[in-house]
């Protein structure tokens, strides 16, 4: 049996179909402390995303940073000290996403590039992706592909994320000789990959 919370905070039970229903119900009893916790951290996010929501006010994270979504009378975005400011009359989460996607292009690409040749070894190709629930993936033909949402994460986690993946070419799995050669990398990978768990709202609010 399996408990699950979903981003409205119900409670989701996964159980064999001969299992009795006064089991679930005991095991969903031994298991409320982990209920309780789970909807606190559901409830959480719910309140975070909702915060990043891409509108005229509304917060918003570029390689890290906070920024204040606003308009301008240019046609183009303007990143600014702390603003981030967008053409008037215009749809905040399709220019916003637009703009993402051509920044993720140009620096996730020229990242890989400085990684794989600190590391000995490179992609046969980079890919830029809309995936809302993976930050980055390596195909077995080491074809590496990114979430253009990754450009909202600080510089040091989207560095561990293409170190991650860079990593699956030499090693296709996550044993312990993956976890050592990108220890070898990055150094402080686990705080960098608790930043995404706890950050991961982020790829459904654009």
């Amino acid at each position: 049996m399996a408990l699950q919370i979903d981003a409205k905070g119900g409670l989701i039970v996964r159980a064999p179909y001969q299992v009795k229903e006064r089991a679930i119900l005991e095991f969903i009893e031994r298991n409320q402390d982990w209920i309780d916790k789970a909807k606190k951290v559901s409830k959480d996010r719910a309140r975070e995303r909702k915060e990043y929501q891409p509108v005229i006010g509304g917060r918003f994270l570029f390689l890290g940073k906070e920024y204040i979504i606003s308009e301008t009378n240019e046609r183009k975005i303007q990143c600014l000290e702390d603003r981030i400011r967008i053409p008037q009359n215009s749809e905040a989460d399709k220019e916003l996403s637009q703009w993402l996607k051509k920044q993720a292009r140009s620096f996730l690409k020229a990242r890989v590039k400085d990684h794989a040749a600190r590391m000995g070894f490179g992609p046969e190709e980079i890919r830029i992706t809309q995936a809302r629930s993976r930050w980055g993936s390596c195909s077995g033909r080491n074809v590496i592909s990114f979430s253009y949402r990754l450009m909202m994460c600080p510089e040091e986690v989207i560095d561990y994320v293409i170190i991650h993946e860079l990593c699956h070419i030499p090693e296709k799995n996550h044993k312990n000789s993956f976890w050592q050669l990108v220890e070898a990398f990055d150094p402080d990978y686990k705080k960098h990959r608790e930043w995404l768990h706890s950050h991961g709202f982020l790829m459904e609010v654009i």
